[in-house]
C-alpha cells in the first residue's frame, strides 16, 4: 500500500487532534477508513459517564469496514489522536479501490475471517453451556469447554498438574484500554497463542504479599525446557514451542498486584498496600481472567499493571521496569507492531542504562547485562553505547564464550557501521 500517493489522493482527510470522525450508531456515514497518518482511538458511550475506549488504530490499519459493507450503523465513536490523515473508502469507490491495494484487501480480508472464528467460538461455548440448547451435546463435544472458576480459598499447598479443559489461549479483548495505564498506540491485537502442553504447566498456589489473598496461577515446568535458540536480545526459544513470557508475569485474584513470581516471597514495602487501590481500580475497566486467560491482551494487561506499580513496590524500580519494557518489547513483535515494538525497546534502553550505574552484579551477570545492551543499543542506533558495552563484555575474557562471541560480534558490526558499510 503507497502511503503517499493516497495522501495526495482527493479522498484522503485531515481531522485535528479531538476531532470526531465517526459517531456511534450513526446509520449515514458509509464509509470506511484507511489510516495514512497518525492514531484513531475508538469508544463506545463516547463523552457518557460509561465510556469505554476499545482500542487505538495505527498507520496502515483501518476502521469502519462494516459501515462500507453491511451499510450498518456504527458501533464505536473514532475520534483523532493528534493531527490525522485518512483515506475514505465510500461505497461507490470500494471495488475499484480494493482492486488497487491488494496489501490492504488481505489485511481486511484476514481481519474479517478473525472476527468471524471468535464469534463462531463464542456461540459453539455459549450452546454448549445451554442444556436446554437443542443437541447441545454434539455442539459440546466439538466446543471448547467454558471456563472453570477458580476457588479464592483454594486448599493449602494444592497443585493441580494439568491446566482445565477452559484454558484459554486465543485473542480475547478487554473491556476498555485505560489511558492511564496503556500507552498511546497500544491496541487490541488479533494473536492467537498456542496452547501449551498440559505437561509444562501447572497451578501453583500464590499468596499475594498486599492482600494475603491466597490463589492459583500458571507457572511453567521450565527444567523441561529443551532450548532450541536464543536471539540477540536474549529471548529463548524451545522446542517445546511454550513461551515463559507469557507466564512470567503472575497477577492476585483479589487485588491485581502483578509481578514476576519472585516478588510473591518478598516483603512489601508499607506504601505500596497503601496505594494498591490505584492498581485494584483497573479490574472492572479491563474485565478479564489474568489467571484463566493467556491470549496476548490479558498478557499485555499483566505486564502493564506490573510496571504501573514498579514506583511503589521498589525503591530502585529501574532495573524492573527495563525487564518489564524488554519483554513488552518481545510481545509487540509477535503481534508485529513494529512503532511499539520501537517505542518499547527505547524504555527499555533508557530504563537499562540507568540501572547500570548502580548495579552490583557478579562478573558473569555483568558481562550478560553489557551484552543486551550492546544489542539494545545497536536497535535503537545508539551506536557510541553500543561500542561501549561490547567492549566491556569482551574484557571478561573468563566469562562466557558465548557471550564474549556475541561481545566480538557486536564490534565488528560497529565497526562496519563506521566505515560505512553498513547502515542500522
Amino acid at each position: 500500500m503507497d502511503i503517499n500517493a493516497l495522501k495526495n489522493n482527493a479522498n484522503a482527510k485531515k481531522f485535528s487532534d479531538g476531532h470526531v470522525i465517526a459517531n456511534e450508531n450513526d446509520k449515514s456515514n458509509d464509509e470506511m477508513y484507511v489510516v495514512l497518518e497518525g492514531n484513531v482511538s475508538l469508544y463506545r458511550n463516547y463523552n457518557q459517564p460509561n465510556e469505554a475506549k476499545i482500542k487505538n488504530i495505527g498507520t496502515g490499519n483501518f476502521f469502519g469496514e462494516m459501515s462500507l459493507f453491511l451499510q450498518k450503523e456504527r458501533t464505536e465513536t473514532a475520534v483523532a489522536v493528534g493531527d490525522v490523515i485518512l483515506f475514505a473508502v465510500s461505497r461507490s469507490s470500494a471495488f475499484e479501490f480494493f482492486q488497487t491495494q491488494p496489501q490492504l484487501t488481505g489485511l481486511l480480508v484476514k481481519t474479517l475471517c478473525q472476527e468471524l472464528d471468535n464469534t463462531r467460538r463464542t456461540l459453539l461455548r455459549v450452546a454448549a453451556s445451554n442444556k436446554t440448547t437443542p443437541h447441545a451435546e454434539e455442539v459440546a463435544a466439538s466446543a471448547p469447554a467454558p471456563s472453570a472458576p477458580i476457588s479464592d480459598t483454594p486448599p493449602p499447598g494444592f497443585i493441580s498438574d494439568t491446566p482445565p479443559a477452559g484454558f484459554v489461549a486465543t485473542a480475547t479483548a478487554p473491556a476498555s484500554l485505560p489511558d492511564e495505564l496503556f500507552p498511546e498506540g497500544h491496541q487490541v491485537y488479533e494473536h492467537e497463542t498456542q496452547s501449551p502442553p498440559p505437561e509444562l504447566i501447572y497451578k501453583r498456589t500464590f499468596k499475594c504479599p498486599v492482600c494475603d489473598e491466597a490463589f492459583q496461577a500458571y507457572t511453567v515446568r521450565t527444567t523441561r525446557l529443551k532450548l532450541e535458540k536464543r536471539d540477540k536480545d536474549f529471548r529463548s526459544h524451545y522446542i517445546q514451542k511454550i513461551d515463559p513470557t507469557y507466564y512470567e508475569i503472575v497477577t492476585c485474584t483479589k487485588c491485581w498486584f502483578s509481578n514476576f513470581e519472585s516478588a510473591y516471597s518478598q516483603p512489601i514495602i508499607a506504601r505500596f498496600k497503601e496505594n494498591i487501590g490505584q492498581i485494584t481500580t483497573y479490574k472492572t475497566q479491563i474485565g478479564l481472567n489474568l489467571i484463566e486467560d493467556r491470549s496476548i491482551n490479558a498478557v499485555f494487561a499483566g505486564y502493564y499493571l506490573a510496571l504501573k506499580g514498579a514506583p511503589l513496590f521498589y525503591k530502585s524500580p529501574e532495573m524492573f521496569i527495563a525487564k518489564i519494557w524488554l519483554r513488552l518489547m518481545w510481545l509487540y513483535d509477535d503481534v508485529e507492531d513494529a512503532e511499539m515494538q520501537a517505542m518499547s525497546a527505547k524504555k527499555a534502553h533508557s530504563s537499562y542504562l540507568s540501572a547500570f550505574e548502580s548495579t552490583d552484579a557478579t562478573p558473569d551477570a555483568l558481562q550478560q547485562l553489557c551484552v543486551l545492551m550492546g544489542e539494545l543499543s545497536l536497535i535503537v542506533k545508539d551506536v557510541p553505547n553500543a561500542k561501549i558495552f561490547f567492549v566491556k563484555a569482551r574484557s571478561n575474557k573468563g566469562g562466557s564464550k558465548v557471550l564474549l562471541s556475541q561481545a566480538e560480534d557486536g564490534i565488528e558490526t560497529i565497526r562496519k557501521i563506521e566505515a560505512g558499510q553498513i547502515r542500522l
